[in-house]
């Protein structure tokens, strides 16, 4: 394994010395990249048989959500450790990862505005709406948080985690992490008991049923990355990693799996297995990541693309394969973009797309 700087130390800032703050870039992972790109189209699987009314074969594709959590949880985790000396300061931290997702979620907003129009035309009620959910703040209309854009919830949750990851998480260690992780997971088993699932976070009243959602997630991928670093030690090999999401949300479908428990294991069992087995993909070609960095417009875009293809008389196959190519264009001109701020010398340019923002 790699020598990485101890926690504590790049976390907190005590780092020995008056050393300027240095990032060291981590390596690649090229197959946690591709395990983000399968689960947003796992979420796309499922929100596309929703709004044509069809088959949900992928209903329990939500659960992409979690291995988003978890993946951020990991990569965060990861990043973190690789300063020499100390991290940024809170503000710039929180900062750097909204503008890591914001523009993207923008976009899907954008798309939006016309569908929320339609649903609340007067402006005194559309424009804070389409304001404070163009910002990633949540609103309560009509049983929905982020009508511009419902996927959106996601990205105050995960700005969340990393946010108290900065502040507080970084301190846990062995047992106080996994007695964490614990509470994390029996407060999100009684919350799925109530509810029937993990499918939480998306409307004003179970909104905060999320959190439990997102620490269990967001904690056992910080505890992979203390306890793994980048070399797991269970040998999954990496294709039936890659398989396993769509794999298991289609048996799920077949045998009517619909219990919370099948999210739970999901969760606390299979996401894990499928991280360790994906970080022993090695390559170095670069599709993988293009389709890391595919796989946050595809997620922040996808769903109020749909609505409006559907309205436009759009199959579900053509509403889906659009999508695809729009999110994929969407990434090779953000790509484009930065590449040249960067060498322009913006400095917002600067700041790379993680795997799992």
């Amino acid at each position: 394994m790699p020598h990485r700087v101890p926690i504590m130390d790049a976390e907190s800032g005590d780092a020995a010395g008056p050393a300027p703050l240095r990032a060291q870039k981590p390596a690649r992972l090229p197959g946690l990249e591709l395990l983000r790109w399968i689960a947003a189209v796992c979420v796309l699987l499922l929100h596309t048989p929703v709004i044509f009314g069809l088959p949900r074969v992928f209903a329990k594709g939500y659960l992409g959500v979690d291995l988003f959590f978890m993946l951020s949880g990991y990569v965060t985790a990861r990043s973190l450790q690789s300063m020499t000396a100390a991290a940024p300061g809170v503000g710039r931290f929180l900062f750097d990862r909204y503008w890591r997702m914001w523009p993207m979620m923008a976009l899907g907003g954008l798309i939006g505005l016309p569908l929320l129009h339609g649903r609340a035309p007067d402006p005194m009620q559309f424009l804070p709406i389409a304001l404070a959910n163009l910002a990633l703040l949540p609103v309560a209309f009509q049983h929905e948080a982020y009508p511009l854009n419902v996927p959106a919830w996601t990205i105050i949750f995960i700005l969340l985690g990393n946010l108290l990851h900065r502040v507080v998480l970084f301190r846990l260690r062995g047992p106080a992490l996994a007695l964490a992780i614990a509470i994390g997971a029996v407060a999100m088993g009684a919350a799925a008991a109530q509810t029937g699932s993990f499918d939480v976070g998306s409307r004003p009243e179970n909104m905060a049923l999320a959190l439990p959602r997102l620490m269990l997630a967001y904690l056992i991928g910080i505890a992979i990355c203390r306890a793994w670093g980048d070399m797991p030690p269970l040998a999954v090999p990496p294709a039936l990693a890659l398989a396993a999401m769509p794999g298991l949300l289609v048996v799920a479908w077949w045998f009517g799996l619909t219990s919370w428990l099948f999210d739970m294991g999901f969760v606390v069992i299979a996401c894990p297995l499928m991280i360790a087995g994906a970080m022993r993909l090695r390559t170095d070609a670069r599709w993988p990541g293009f389709a890391g960095a595919w796989s946050f417009p595809l997620y922040a875009i996808h769903f109020p693309l749909l609505i409006r293809l559907r309205n436009d008389g759009a199959t579900a196959w053509q509403a889906g394969l659009i999508a695809l190519t729009v999110s994929a264009l969407a990434t090779w001109l953000e790509m484009q973009l930065r590449g040249r701020l960067k060498k322009a010398g913006g400095w917002r340019a600067m700041i790379g797309r993680t795997p799992a923002t």
